[in-house]
């Protein structure tokens, strides 16, 4: 007898397939709270710093942490801004390179159609030539 077990397949994990229009409505979101976010990690780190050297060392190792924390904060968000408006102005290229291809292809299916029909023209019939139809 064949144990069941052994024979039965594990269905196999897919990775989601991400869809264009949530993640340019994710990337379009993102861009509107970033200047927020900077604001937020900004005024933390100026707060940090503010706030001078503690005394003992146990509160100096606390503040430098927050700050070089606050400052890493500052740094990706400053880099997601950077990666997203990237992302635009590429999407918005490939767009206009999607256009001058249909443009291209358009012209040159048009001239085809001409060439077509002009050869044609020089073609005489069939009646033309003297044969019946």
């Amino acid at each position: 007898m064949v144990d069941k077990k052994a024979t039965a397949r594990r269905p196999q994990s897919r990775t989601p397939r991400t869809r264009r229009p949530q993640s340019n409505t994710m990337r379009k979101r993102l861009m509107k709270k970033l200047p927020a976010m900077l604001d937020a990690a900004i005024a933390a780190y100026q707060q940090i710093a503010l706030n001078g050297p503690a005394e003992d060392p146990k509160s100096f190792a606390a503040a430098h942490t927050g700050a070089k924390a606050a400052l890493a904060h500052i740094e990706q968000i400053i880099k997601l801004a950077e990666a997203a408006a990237t992302q635009d102005e590429a999407q918005e290229k490939d767009l206009d390179g999607v256009a001058t291809l249909i443009s291209a292809a358009r012209t040159a299916l048009a001239h085809d159609e001409e060439d077509e029909d002009s050869s044609d023209s020089a073609i005489p019939s069939d009646t033309e030539q003297g044969g019946t139809a």
